[in-house]
Order: structure tokens, then sequence, then C-alpha cells
């Protein structure tokens, strides 16, 4: 079975770098070699960023998300290129910051659901009686130790 040109349908010898008919090229397109370079180092980039921006804030703990997210898709492109130390780090990186930076967004989320229903609670007098029971052993104990 012969192989046949993908622009102009002619039959191909076997060896021909190009069509004889149309001069299209038989030779498949790879990447470029510093491609697979570029995906490690996005990859790492974006791993370590992941791992640094999202300790304090929920909107840059999504953000990390995202960048863990774009690590790990760019280190599977580098290694589809070979092995890579960078591409592994990468993939490494963004794995974890994926991981820590999504618990990160879901305990600061929790948290502020919990903070906002408690101060609702405490805007509605529904805590008032707790609140006054440690109010008063809170000066109950000053008062003891100012004595």
């Amino acid at each position: 079975m012969g192989k046949y040109c993908s622009n102009c349908g002619k039959e191909l010898n076997d060896g021909d770098n190009a069509c004889s008919n149309c001069g299209k090229s038989t030779e498949t397109i790879k990447p470029v070699e510093g491609q697979y370079k570029t995906y490690a180092i996005v990859s790492l980039v974006c791993g370590i960023l992941s791992l640094v921006i999202g300790w304090n804030n929920w909107v840059l703990a999504l953000v990390c998300v995202v960048l863990g997210i774009v690590a790990i898709v760019f280190a599977v492109k580098a290694k589809k290129g070979g092995k890579s130390g960078m591409a592994t780090a990468g993939l490494v990186c963004g794995i974890i910051g994926l991981v820590l930076s999504t618990l990160v967004a879901a305990c600061i989320g929790c948290f502020a659901c919990v903070a906002g229903g408690f101060r609702n609670a405490v805007n509605n007098n529904e805590y008032s009686d707790i609140l006054n029971t440690i109010t008063n052993t809170i000066n109950n104990s000053i008062t003891w130790t100012e004595k």
C-alpha cells in the first residue's frame, strides 16, 4: 500500500521528501526541540508561582489553582519531547501548588462563611447570653488578678 500526497493525492515513491506533482513536503512537521524546553520553563514558573502567591487571599488562591493546572498541562507537553528534569520539577510543583491552593481557597471560603454567619447571629442577638457569659467570665478573671 503506497503513500499519497496530502495536498494533491498523487502516489508517492518511498523516500520522496516532496511530492513530484505539487512540491509539498512529505515529512511530518515536528515541533522544534526548543519548544519542549519552553514548555518545561513555563511549567516550572507556573508551578513555583502556584506554591508562593496564594496564601493570604482566596482570590489569589484561586489564581494559584489555575497556575497549578497550567503547570501540569505544560509539564505533560514538555515530557512528550523527552526526559526533562525541569518538566518534572514543574509537574511536582504544579501538583503540590494545585492541592495546597485548593485547600487554602476552601479553608478561607469556609472561614468566611462561618464568620459571616456568626456575625449575623450576633447582630440578631441570638448569642447574647453566651457572649454575656464569656464577657462576665473575662471581667471576673481580670478583677481577680488585679486583687
